[in-house]
């Protein structure tokens, strides 16, 4: 087997990415992850490889910190032992799914470099990858996301005590389909191997994460809760939603707990909800003898709330859904959010 070959092969390389998979691994690191096909290593592992590959140790960039910026651009994982903490110096490889991820994010000029075709192909692989990592079982929510108007969300955000670290959207850094901000995923994931262990996702404060709420409601960005992460969602781009719309889980999964309700009385006809809406649950229909009408329909309705921020006369508010029945979480007890 060659060393490209074997490369492919150990890190999980579909065939869509091999016309750019130099961008997005470099010859040394493909290298070096062949080398180091072991399942654990160190820092003096990585010496090793480049004594194999060079004949001597390194001249510049040491080992360690080869390591390290490995680690950072998802080459590399820490190894996390049963203690929950990552050992010093202990990597595993991580593979093409967890690197394509950190590249969108991280190198988006040189990801949106790569002709539209190839990035439309990596978005459909990796999508289908995210998909075939979920339980298989469409009446099963596979996650606990839920889709929640902005006042909820940020009642959420002030009262959670754990720290909130911001990141780019991966979803929208992949597919880029409609254009709307970027810097917009909340987590409260920390430690090893995560998007904050990385060093790509930045502490912030909860009048912080607010105001990165509030400046996605009002570009017209969705939002869903779980129990790490907050996201600011639109309905092209985001993982969640078309797995939903794939899965025919909506709205059971994501779940949605809140409707609209539209007062036509107070109707200005204005169609700044039609245009806000992800899902086309609100339309502007000719009506015989009347001016145009919004019609509303809540069988589309996502609960987001978007369009109700929109609305200039107060024609439109939120409230709860009636709960989905047989809804249940991947443990079989109700989903918890």
């Amino acid at each position: 087997m060659t060393d490209t070959a074997l490369f492919y092969r150990v890190f999980k390389v579909p065939e869509v990415a091999y016309p750019v998979i130099d961008a997005i691994v470099s010859p040394l690191e493909q290298r070096l992850i062949c080398l180091l096909n072991k399942g654990r290593f160190t820092v003096d592992d990585v010496e090793q490889a480049f004594w194999d590959i060079e004949g001597s140790s390194r001249s510049g960039e040491s080992a360690r910190d080869f390591a390290g910026r490995a680690y950072r651009r998802g080459i590399f994982s820490l190894v996390i032992p049963e203690t929950g903490e990552a050992g010093p110096d202990r990597y595993t490889l991580s593979d093409f799914y967890g690197r394509l991820d950190v590249f969108v994010v991280t190198e988006q000029e040189r990801y949106r470099s790569f002709d539209p075709e190839r990035r439309h192909a990596l978005d459909e692989w990796y999508f289908n990858a995210y998909c075939a990592r979920l339980n298989p079982d469409p009446a099963v929510s596979p996650t606990e996301d839920a889709v929640l108007p902005l006042a909820e969300v940020l009642a959420r955000i002030e009262q959670d005590p754990r720290q909130l670290y911001l990141s780019p959207c991966d979803c929208r850094s992949l597919s880029g389909n409609c254009g709307k901000p970027q810097l917009t995923c909340l987590s409260y994931r920390g430690g090893p191997n995560t998007f904050a262990g990385r060093g790509i996702a930045k502490p912030v404060s909860r009048e912080e994460g607010k105001r990165v709420v509030m400046e996605a409601e009002r570009a017209g960005l969705m939002h869903t809760a779980g129990p790490m992460a907050i996201c600011n969602c639109c309905g092209d781009c985001c993982y969640l939603f078309r797995a939903g719309k794939r899965r025919s889980s909506m709205p059971r999964w994501p779940l949605i707990l809140w409707i609209i309700a539209l007062a036509e009385e107070r109707c200005v006809r204005c169609g700044q909800c039609v245009r806000r809406c992800h899902f086309g649950a609100l339309a502007m229909k000719a009506s015989r003898g009347r001016k145009n009408v919004i019609s509303l329909d809540q069988e589309r309705c996502a609960g987001c709330g978007i369009c109700v921020s929109a609305c200039p006369s107060g024609a439109l508010s939120v409230r709860r859904r009636d709960p989905p029945s047989g809804r249940e979480g991947a443990s079989g007890d109700s989903v918890r959010i």
